[in-house]
């Protein structure tokens, strides 16, 4: 079987975008984003349906954001949350966890600098729950999920 990937790219201004399953020709999103976001968090959702576009940088604001949008790919369209995160940031990751929630951590705010605030996104409630922080603040990371269950952030500033 050969598996089948869907590339989701975004404009700074949330006003072009464009999916396709690899390696086909790009198809241009029917809609837009809420706001234009610059180095959001972004996760696939468990369904493998739809994917989670959280905070960013909105170059237009001159300010982190705390939207977050739904892209579902069966109507090729962005659907927007009815939640904010907690922390508004840039550069935070995303890691869908095994029980299909989305955790979001660390990332830059602009007023706070560094951040190591962690987020759960429920798809089945389209909420956020602030949980623990990472015990460092940390910006361009990456977090992994190990088979037991637990996640580790790596590296970063």
């Amino acid at each position: 079987m050969i598996a089948r990937y869907c590339v989701l790219i975004v404009a700074l201004t949330g006003y072009a975008a464009y999916a396709a399953p690899v390696p086909y020709d790009l198809i241009p999103v029917t809609n837009h984003m809420t706001e234009g976001r610059w180095a959001p968090a972004c996760a696939a959702l468990a369904d493998g349906r739809r994917a989670l576009i959280a905070g960013g940088f909105n170059y237009a604001l001159g300010e982190c954001v705390s939207s977050a949008d739904i892209y579902e790919l069966k109507s090729n369209r962005f659907t927007p949350s009815h939640c904010r995160l907690a922390c508004p940031r840039d550069f935070a990751q995303a890691l869908t966890l095994s029980d299909g929630t989305v955790l979001i951590a660390g990332g830059f705010n602009d007023v706070l600098g560094s951040v190591r605030a962690a987020e759960i996104y429920d798809p089945a409630t389209d909420s956020f729950r602030a949980i623990s922080g990472m015990n460092v603040p940390r910006e361009l990371f990456q977090l992994v999920g190990l088979t037991d269950g637990r996640v580790m952030a790596i590296g970063g500033l």
